[in-house]
């Protein structure tokens, strides 16, 4: 299947893949047996020429074993054609989501960023980090190992219209260095939790600095 969809043109697929064990994967999606079948589809598609991004949603749980996460990917499924994305599960225009699942975003920054330097260190490649689903920069700090505004593409629009709709920030992210490329956060989570992790970066930290 994988080579007919190359041949017939696809050239980029999008896959979702949770975790690195069946075990936690089958249960997080209730699809029993599809973990092993992602894997094998995610090889065979990049053998057969395809770009595959791997879209990896954190859970409170799931956030926690990114680092093995990343192993794995690094371990098992390693191909210049593989990319990883992450984004930050929520309710997203209120659909119903256990409560279980959903993380608070400061509860992320030490294992996403434990996972994200050992992506560096193994080759795997992590993109898209920034997006109104995905991290803040403030939330990990703004680590210059993480965020290069150099490479970072600006938000078009700031919570009118767009891309950025369904996103906010407060006033005082105005002062950030990261502004002009961050969405903020989901009004969702912002109407739960409120604006109070989006503390502003206003000046690059030294890299190695630890996120306190």
């Amino acid at each position: 299947l994988a080579q007919r969809l190359a041949a017939a043109g696809l050239r980029e697929a999008l896959v979702s893949l949770h975790a690195h064990r069946a075990d936690k994967s089958d249960t997080l999606t209730a699809a029993p047996g599809t973990f092993e079948r992602t894997v094998a589809g995610i090889r065979n598609l990049c053998d057969a020429g395809v770009d595959v991004v791997i879209n990896h949603v954190l859970t409170e749980q799931l956030a926690r074993d990114f680092p093995d996460f990343v192993r794995f990917v690094a371990s098992e499924l390693a191909h210049d054609r593989l990319v990883v994305t992450l984004a930050v599960a929520g309710r997203i225009d209120r659909g119903p989501l256990d409560d279980s699942v959903l993380p608070r975003l400061s509860s992320l920054a030490e294992p996403v960023l434990e996972g994200l330097l050992l992506a560096r260190e193994l080759g795997v490649t992590v993109r898209d980090l920034v997006h109104p689903c995905g991290i803040a920069p403030c939330i990990l700090g703004g680590d210059p190992r993480v965020f290069d505004r150099a490479t970072m593409r600006k938000v078009a629009t700031r919570g009118v219209v767009g891309e950025s709709e369904g996103c906010v920030k407060p006033t005082s992210c105005r002062s950030c260095i990261f502004d002009d490329y961050c969405f903020g956060i989901r009004r969702e989570y912002a109407d739960e939790y409120g604006t109070d992790e989006l503390v502003p970066v206003v000046a690059p930290p030294p890299s190695g600095t630890d996120i306190e």
